[in-house]
């Protein structure tokens, strides 16, 4: 579906009168909703790798613009094997590597705002590979920005989000329909969750079937 689309369910469903909840808020709900879809909610299709430049001697970089949560972060050795980093909260992180410690090869990782810290700093400039949740490209109201990844997988998500913005819009939001909404935008999106992870399921299944494929 596209964002003119969703926008006339939630025009209909929640009441809305361009003079009562404009456009531009309508829009501004449909990307907000996506951005906390990708925070809040484990969905594989959101996923994609990036890479992270490190310099010798420097242990933090900045994330990838579209960040929302990281999943897996690795580099390649000199050997051509896969060295996966271990991911520490904050506190553990800097405990384990404070301020002044010795340049080598990291070995874990942390996130702090939109900063990639390792430990311990690279002794040499070397890149990073990451798999993580990616915010959606930003929706317009118009082509070619219209349609992106939430809005056909999870157009019921969005306007759900929508009505349940639109009633608050227009009135509060301790208003009993936005309250109603917005819970039924989260079962959407948690059904979307064991969907999701249903059909991972089933494809590891597939592959393990494959001749020679051993796991």
């Amino acid at each position: 579906m596209t964002f003119a689309e969703i926008d006339a369910y939630v025009v209909a469903r929640a009441l809305v009168l361009d003079d009562n909840v404009p456009p531009a808020e309508r829009l501004l709900a449909a990307n907000e909703a996506q951005r906390e879809l990708a925070r809040r909610y484990a969905l594989s299709w959101l996923g994609t790798v990036g890479t992270i430049a490190l310099t010798a001697g420097v242990g933090s970089a900045s994330l990838p613009s579209d960040w929302a949560r990281g999943i897996l972060v690795w580099y390649i050795g000199s050997d051509g094997a896969t060295h996966f980093l271990e991911y520490l909260d904050v506190s553990a992180f800097t405990s384990s590597y404070p301020q002044g410690t010795d340049a080598d090869v990291p070995a874990a990782y942390t996130i702090f705002g939109d900063t990639l810290e390792v430990g311990p700093p690279p002794a040499n400039d070397m890149t990073l590979y990451a798999r993580y949740i990616a915010y959606p490209p930003e929706l317009t109201a118009t082509a070619p920005g219209d349609e992106n990844i939430v809005t056909r997988k999870a157009w019921d998500y969005l306007i759900a989000a929508m009505t349940a913005a639109a009633f608050a819009y227009q009135f509060e939001e301790a208003e009993p329909r936005a309250q109603l909404w917005r819970q039924r935008a989260h079962e959407i999106a948690q059904q979307l969750e064991v969907e999701d992870c249903h059909g991972r399921a089933m494809q590891r299944t597939a592959e393990s079937a494959v001749p020679g494929r051993r796991w």
